[in-house]
């Protein structure tokens, strides 16, 4: 019996030996995320078309005058002038391009007096006779509407800075114009009459140059309107003859919607 108890004690004892587990040590893992933040700039680019109205006094500029010019320049008054078109262009952040297409109109109102003339013959000391032109009776004073009439194709940048809230910017254009015809009276002296000068007689092609700023109000989502004084200045003479020389400088307001897509 004794042998039996010794026998029941081993097998136990071998059997825990042979089927324990051992429960293992936790492991704790730390790990450590970086976050890594990126920076995009994005380029939008805006394409638009835009209305534009701008009405303008001209500032006349002249080479140098001669005596016809003179007299023609007594009846001379410049009015303001306009020019009104459409245009295209592209925005990128604050910088935005266009050009488009636009008739413009120089205005001038031109007065003056028409005599009633007669030839007379002079007899000179020598004996000889000389026909000359004098006037009879009272001048008859009259007026015309001087007109240019221009086509004109602009290409404008303009610039808008992050400083005034993309309310208020600046703009540099150069100016394309073509003449397309001309109703332009001159009279140069008291005796002859006045008379019209052709299209040709003008430079058919001239060039200018403004620059102002511009305030930009945004009306809805996609529609905005801008107000902007200017300066124009002329780069190439309207006219250059014996008889008539003058460019025009210009001081205006332009005013516009544009619609953005």
């Amino acid at each position: 019996m004794q042998k039996f108890r010794i026998l029941l004690f081993l097998l136990f004892f071998s059997s825990e030996l042979c089927f324990s587990q051992v429960k293992p040590n936790p492991v704790v893992v730390n790990r450590q995320v970086e976050v890594v933040e990126y920076d995009y700039d994005y380029v939008f680019f805006e394409f638009f078309s835009e209305f534009s109205y701008s009405s303008y006094y001209p500032v006349l500029s002249f080479g140098k005058i001669s005596e016809r010019q003179s007299f023609f320049e007594e009846g001379r008054n410049v009015r303001p002038g306009f020019d009104v078109g459409f245009s295209q262009g592209v925005k990128v952040d604050k910088w935005v391009l266009n050009t488009g297409i636009f008739f413009q109109r120089y205005s001038e109102f031109f007065s003056y007096s028409e005599y009633e003339t007669r030839n007379v013959i002079l007899q000179n000391q020598d004996g000889s006779e000389q026909i000359t032109t004098v006037a009879v009776g009272e001048p008859m004073p009259l007026s015309h509407d001087n007109n240019l009439y221009y086509l004109k194709i602009p290409l404008t940048l303009s610039y808008t800075p992050k400083l005034f809230n993309k309310l208020v910017g600046f703009s540099l254009e150069a100016n394309y114009q073509y003449l397309l015809s001309a109703d332009y009276m001159t009279k140069y002296s008291l005796l002859k009459p006045a008379s019209f000068l052709l299209t040709n007689d003008f430079n058919r092609s001239i060039l200018s140059l403004s620059g102002g700023v511009f305030i930009n109000l945004t009306i809805r989502k996609h529609l905005s309107f801008t107000i902007e004084p200017y300066f124009g200045w002329g780069i190439k003479n309207v006219i250059d003859s014996p008889d008539l020389t003058f460019g025009i400088n210009t001081i205006g307001l332009r005013t516009g919607f544009s619609y953005y897509y």
